[in-house]
């Protein structure tokens, strides 16, 4: 609603300061959580807010409602001072000490693209990599923040409605401005392994960037692999990645045999994957200097019994377990807001 609704792009919603999502439902606020948001957005970008004198921009790009006070946000902010130009604010106000609060900067100037927000029982972390800082930091702190909890956190309830994305609900001061492409909550802490294999697929899908050397495994049934697990390989030498040849069971009692692989190998300059080339066979070496630098393996599967349709495949790569909230920019596109 307003003059700037914002609109869907390929990659996520663009808010424009008079929009955000907000479904009419209560939330329930774990004791753990875990907030992973891809986005694209600076303090500077955002409209300058009435009511909040300490700060000159500030803009939720998710929001919660919890019974007392906040249960926890996730909002871009610019002091009075000029001080912190972009920072990434993660209250856990109603879980204690209302100064354990993790406030993550950038760098002078530099956008928002990827964070990572963790509640755990003793502390609270915000930051831009992949690993949960171990120790506690000054409560602003560039690119990694931990802070101590006093007492352990406790489930809440929200009133109607509970959370928001691109703003407050039912409070229009500090909507955010600038595009969200993913976002997931978690009732649980998940870990460094766990946050890294997100990271990489939200890299894939959102940036095209590939942070691997040499080769990428992967499987057109999400449950199933080769011998080697699906993910990234970085190779010294040779290598011979293979898959059974007997069938496989996946979690819904299908059957399923192997039917080749393809390659695919990367192109630098379009940021892309070339055309996969089908194989034969259960089996491919990898050989420093007479491969392509980096390829993608896919194994093949054939349903050979207890066939379903498409329409009942959902493949999901992100881990599942604990995942409360997941918007996705691709996915979503289109939605009504």
């Amino acid at each position: 609603a307003g003059a700037r609704p914002g609109e869907w792009r390929a990659d996520g919603y663009r808010f424009e300061n008079e929009s955000y999502f907000a479904p009419d439902v209560a939330f329930t606020l774990p004791s753990n959580q875990t907030v992973q948001a891809a986005l694209l957005g600076t303090s500077l970008d955002q409209y300058p807010i009435n009511g909040n004198g300490a700060y000159i921009n500030e803009a939720y790009f998710y929001y919660n409602r919890a019974a007392f006070e906040k249960g926890g946000a996730l909002s871009l902010r610019k002091d009075t001072s000029g001080n912190f130009n972009s920072w990434i604010d993660w209250p856990t106000h109603g879980y204690g000490d209302a100064n354990a609060r993790p406030d993550v900067m950038t760098t002078t100037g530099a956008p928002f693209e990827y964070v990572t927000a963790v509640l755990a029982d003793d502390f609270a972390a915000a930051f831009f990599g992949t690993t949960v800082p171990t120790a506690e930091t000054p409560r602003w702190t560039v690119n990694a923040a931990r802070r101590n909890l006093t007492k352990v956190p406790q489930v809440q309830t929200s009133s109607s409605p509970g959370f928001g994305l691109g703003g407050k609900p039912n409070d229009d001061r500090a909507n955010f401005r600038g595009v969200i492409k993913n976002f997931r909550f978690y009732d649980r802490v998940l870990t460094n392994e766990e946050l890294a294999q997100n990271r990489v697929i939200d890299e894939y899908r959102f940036h095209g960037v590939m942070p691997v050397t040499n080769v990428v495994v992967a499987s057109t049934h999400s449950s199933l692999s080769g011998n080697e697990a699906n993910g990234n390989y970085e190779i010294s030498g040779t290598y011979t990645f293979s898959a059974p040849t007997g069938t496989l069971t996946d979690s819904h009692g299908i059957e399923y045999a192997l039917d080749g692989y393809t390659i695919e190998t990367w192109n630098a300059e379009t940021l892309g994957w070339s055309k996969p080339v089908a194989n034969t066979g259960s089996s491919y070496t990898w050989t420093a200097g007479t491969s392509p630098e980096k390829v993608r393996l896919t194994w093949q599967w054939k349903a050979t019994k207890g066939l379903r349709t498409a329409a009942d495949y959902g493949p999901e790569d992100v881990v599942p377990n604990g995942l409360v909230l997941h918007y996705d920019g691709i996915k979503n596109i289109g939605a009504e807001c």
